[in-house]
């Protein structure tokens, strides 16, 4: 059964589409999640990036602390590529933050 309530947001941020790279990013309600609903967004989003001309390499920045995120881009195929020392600030902190890519398939 479907309501016109949403469940969450993601979002595809360009910032750096001229060097051929995006970040993304999303956020589940705390009622709707353990059920998917994030790795489900963000395969739909990386494919939709993908129909962009020219973009080669989407990035997520997620504190090594969020297993639930962490999980997510795991569940979505995107590859750990390293830790980022105090990469972001965040609430007035500055945060480490694990960087996770999906790569433009080649066919």
């Amino acid at each position: 059964m479907f309501d016109d309530e949403a469940v969450g947001h993601c979002c595809l941020w360009l910032k750096d589409y001229a060097h051929g790279r995006a970040s993304a990013g999303y956020a589940i309600a705390p009622s709707s999640r353990k059920r998917g609903y994030a790795a489900d967004a963000l395969i739909a989003l990386t494919e939709f990036a993908w129909t962009l001309p020219g973009l080669s390499r989407v990035e997520l920045f997620i504190e090594p602390g969020n297993t639930g995120s962490l999980r997510t881009a795991d569940r979505a195929a995107y590859v750990r590529e390293r830790v980022l020392a105090e990469h972001q600030e965040i609430g007035g902190i500055r945060r480490d933050m694990v960087l996770f890519t999906a790569v433009r398939p080649t066919s």
